[in-house]
C-alpha cells in the first residue's frame, strides 16, 4: 500500500493536471475570442475601406441648389489671328478674361457689332482684362480685339462668341477637383448642373444631356447647349427643361464619372413631375 507521500505527490499531479487543462482550456477560449474580434475588425476596416476608394463611393454625394455661377471664359489674343477660336457664354452671366499673348501692352479696345468698348487704357499691364458685360443677344457674333503694345504698335486678335441663352437654376454635389485646364495649370472645379427651365416652373418634362470626354477641360455648359440648340429650343417650345450636366473633370475615369450620373439622375427623380429623357456624348451611361 502506497505510503501518504505517494498518495499526496499522485494528488498533486492530478491537481496539476486538472489546472492545465483548465487553463489551456481558458486560454483557448480568449485566443478564439481574440481571433474572431480580429476578424471582424478586419472586415469593417476592409469594408470601409472599399466604401472610400471604390467609384461607387464618388456616387454617394447629394447635389444641392446653388447660385447660378458667373464663371469666366478665358480667351488669349493671339497676335493677328482671324476667326480661328469660338468661345461660348451664357447671356448675361458670364465675363470674358482676355489676356493679349504679349509680354505688356498699354490699350485694349474690342470691337462687337458696330460697337466699342475700351478695357484698359493705361501703363504697360501683362496681366489679362476682364470684359464683364460682353454682348448679351443670343446668336454668333465675330468679336476684334486691337491691343497697343504702344501709341504705334498694335495688333488685332478675332474670335466668334457664341452667346446662348441665360440659365435659370444651377446645382452641384461639391465634390471639387484639381482639374487641368492646361499642361502646366489646373483650377478646382466641381460636377455642376444648369438648368434652363421650360415652359412652367414645375419640372414636368425634364431632359438631361451628359457630357462626354473633355480631357482639356476646353468646354462648359453654354458649349453642350449650343451644340443641342436646334433640339433645346424645341423642346423648350413644349416646355422641356433642359439640364446639362458638367463634370469638374471630364478627363477622369469613365466609370467615376458614370457615377456621377447616378447621383444627377437622382437628382432628376427628386424634381421631376413627369418621366425624364437624356442624351449621353460618349457613352458614360453604358458605364452605368
Amino acid at each position: 500500500m502506497p505510503g501518504l507521500g505517494v498518495l499526496f505527490n499522485r494528488v498533486l499531479v492530478i491537481f496539476r493536471l486538472a489546472i492545465g487543462y483548465q487553463l489551456h482550456r481558458s486560454l483557448t477560449l480568449f485566443s478564439n475570442t481574440i481571433t474572431r474580434l480580429y476578424c471582424l475588425l478586419t472586415a469593417a476596416l476592409c469594408g470601409l475601406l472599399c466604401l472610400l476608394v471604390t467609384p461607387h463611393a464618388y456616387a454617394q454625394a447629394f447635389w444641392y441648389e446653388i447660385p447660378v455661377p458667373s464663371d469666366s471664359v478665358f480667351v488669349t489674343a493671339t497676335k493677328n489671328e482671324r476667326f480661328t477660336q469660338r468661345y461660348f457664354i451664357r447671356s448675361g452671366q458670364q465675363p470674358l478674361y482676355i489676356q493679349p499673348s504679349v509680354g505688356s501692352f498699354r490699350r485694349l479696345i474690342i470691337s462687337a457689332g458696330g460697337n466699342t468698348v475700351t478695357l484698359y487704357d493705361g501703363s504697360p499691364r501683362s496681366g489679362g482684362v476682364f470684359w464683364t458685360n460682353p454682348i448679351t443677344t443670343p446668336g454668333e457674333h465675330e468679336v476684334t480685339a486691337t491691343v497697343f503694345e504702344s501709341s504705334t504698335v498694335f495688333y488685332s486678335y478675332s474670335f466668334r462668341l457664341i452667346v446662348v441663352p441665360s440659365a435659370q437654376r444651377a446645382f452641384t454635389d461639391g465634390q471639387f477637383l484639381d482639374a487641368p485646364i492646361t499642361y502646366t495649370q489646373s483650377v478646382r472645379r466641381a460636377n455642376t448642373i444648369l438648368l434652363w427651365q421650360g415652359g412652367s416652373a414645375s419640372m414636368d418634362k425634364p431632359l438631361m444631356m451628359v457630357e462626354g470626354i473633355d480631357a482639356a477641360q476646353q468646354n462648359n455648359h453654354a458649349t453642350y447647349y449650343a451644340i443641342g440648340l436646334a433640339l433645346f429650343q424645341a423642346g423648350q417650345a413644349e416646355g422641356a427643361d433642359v439640364m446639362i450636366l458638367d463634370f469638374a473633370d471630364g478627363g477622369r475615369d469613365m466609370a467615376l464619372n458614370a457615377n456621377v450620373v447616378i447621383d444627377a439622375v437622382n437628382l432628376m427623380r427628386r424634381l421631376k413631375t413627369d418621366p425624364y429623357r437624356g442624351i449621353d456624348l460618349a457613352g458614360v451611361l453604358n458605364a452605368l
